[in-house]
This record gives structure tokens, C-alpha cells and sequence, in this order.
């Protein structure tokens, strides 16, 4: 997942047309953690990044990155992790 300094240096290409209009969404770990809290789930920094890696792979054009999303997948990575868990010896 390209982190926000590059996207910072994709805006910046000079081959850029810096008139055109662009709209952005930028979503990181720390939302990642702090939707957690508010759902009462604790999460390790290693966590919250594993899960906006998968958020970012998961985005549809039709409904991009939300809460819902960002719910489904922490809900789903807890539960991989787990089955991870569960099946070493």
C-alpha cells in the first residue's frame, strides 16, 4: 500500500497537470485503531496496518473505503489470526 509521502510525490510529478482537480480519501492505521476502540477491540500497531493493507486491496470504485469496510475486514483479519493461532502446536 503506497504510504502518504508517496502519494505526496505522485502529486508532485512534474508531469502533473497542477490545474486539474483531484479528489482524494486518505484513510491510515490510526483510523484503523480508533474504530477499533470505539467497537471495545484492541489492536497492535502491526494489526492496524495488516488491516489497511487488506482494506486497500478490498476497496470497490462503487462504495470506495467506509467504516462498514473497515469493520468487515478488522472483523475478518481477527478471525484468520485466530485460526493462525490456534493451529500452531
Amino acid at each position: 500500500m503506497p504510504t502518504l509521502k508517496e502519494h505526496i510525490e505522485w502529486l508532485n510529478d512534474p508531469f502533473k497537470d497542477k490545474d486539474q482537480h483531484y479528489a482524494l480519501a486518505v484513510w491510515s492505521e490510526d483510523d484503523v485503531l480508533e474504530r477499533a476502540a470505539e467497537r471495545g477491540i484492541h489492536l497492535s500497531t502491526e494489526d492496524a496496518r495488516n488491516i489497511i493493507d487488506l482494506v486497500e486491496d478490498r476497496q470497490s470504485a462503487d462504495n470506495g473505503i467506509n467504516w462498514m469496510l473497515i469493520d468487515v475486514v478488522t472483523d475478518s483479519y481477527l478471525e484468520d489470526k485466530a485460526d493462525a493461532e490456534a493451529a500452531e502446536p
